[in-house]
């Protein structure tokens, strides 16, 4: 198996490559992870990766300074993946000068991490017959990629499919292709596949289901031919979809949830739990969640429990050891910590108190 050196400053971003990403399944182990810039260039001269998956925006020394220093050292040198959201567009320049054969979109979707790791295998493979170290990002003859100025008129078209504008889609479609030009037919297909997938996590975040609108491998279909006009076809299917999901659940997705968090509080709920229900990425639910109430997934699931437990010592003669199994909590010491935390006193002095 090669090895793969994980590096992002967010804890979060690093577990959710962990659990949404197959390593093994692809020939892959991670080796280590690291959460900035430094640390990595230690490790990289340390433990000699086959792979190194960045992300770009990181203090002190970013994703792609990392990997200029590396570059730039006379060794041998890994494969790079970089991790990015649409935000980060700036440093796209920069990214094509250094060579950047593969990059990942935040937030991660399976299907496009597998394809990403089967194209750095084929790189390392391919080193590896010739007998020759991977030491510049030279792609391999035939090889393709989505180049980075197709990044920001892809994002102009998921913002209008997201926002419903037919118009502005078809403008940002037409945008496209001015920008990257005349392509062979493989790379315009390509960049269909890397649309749909990005479709079909918006989808995901919506709490649809993307399968039917995702192109299956031997088959066509008018929408998803590399034209403007078939692209333009299957933003208008995306946008149905969304209209349709928003007919259905006007509160959306992270609505739902908490519906779902405010019924189930008392049982083992976790992130990745939650996330797998809905089909999201463990990281992105807890953002998503983040940004729509204020507050994080798991102290809503916190507060709940302790609301009922004041209710249950206010109106029942239960064991404070009981209450905190009948809330949720197997540990009778989490369970006062986070009591205490929120309420500013033990349970049984609010228990005399409320009575």
């Amino acid at each position: 198996m090669y090895s793969v050196l994980l590096v992002d400053d967010e804890p979060l971003a690093i577990e959710g490559m962990q659990l949404f990403v197959d390593w093994e399944e692809h020939g892959f182990r991670v080796c280590g992870v690291c959460q900035s810039g430094e640390e990595a260039l230690e490790a990289i001269g340390r433990v000699g990766p086959d792979v190194v998956v960045t992300d770009i925006r990181m203090p002190v020394m970013n994703g792609l300074d990392l990997i200029d220093r590396i570059r730039n050292e006379d060794r041998q040198h890994p494969e790079f993946v970089i991790v990015s959201g649409y935000s980060e567009f700036p440093y796209a320049k920069r990214a094509l000068i250094l060579g950047i054969n593969h990059y990942l979109l935040k937030p991660i979707i399976r299907e496009e991490a597998a394809e990403v790791l089967r194209k750095v295998r084929l790189r390392l493979e391919s080193s590896r017959q010739r007998g020759s170290p991977v030491t510049t990002a030279a792609a391999i003859p035939g090889e393709s990629r989505i180049p980075f100025e197709a990044v920001r008129p892809i994002m102009l078209i998921l913002e209008a499919i997201e926002r419903l504008n037919p118009d502005k889609a078809s403008a940002a479609i037409r945008q496209l292709f001015d920008e990257i030009g005349t392509h062979s037919p493989e790379w315009v297909g390509m960049l269909v596949s890397h649309l749909e997938f990005q479709c079909a996590r918006l989808l995901q975040e919506l709490g649809g289901e993307p399968s039917g609108l995702l192109r299956r491998p031997g088959t066509e279909h008018s929408s998803h031919s590399g034209t403007p006009e078939g692209i333009l076809a299957y933003a208008n299917e995306v946008m149905e979809e969304i209209r349709a999901l928003q007919a259905r659940n006007p509160g959306g997705t992270m609505a739902v949830i908490d519906r779902y968090i405010q019924e189930n509080y008392r049982a083992g709920l976790s992130i990745k739990q939650i996330a797998s229900l809905y089909y999201l990425n463990p990281v992105y639910l807890g953002k998503a969640y983040q940004d729509k109430h204020g507050f994080g997934l798991l102290d809503r699931i916190h507060d709940l429990r302790i609301e009922e437990a004041k209710r249950l010592l206010r109106e029942t003669d239960f064991k404070t050891s009981t209450i905190a199994e009948e809330v949720g909590y197997g540990q009778y010491n989490y369970f006062l910590q986070q009591f205490e935390m929120r309420v500013r006193m033990k349970p049984s002095i609010y228990r005399s108190m409320a009575r």
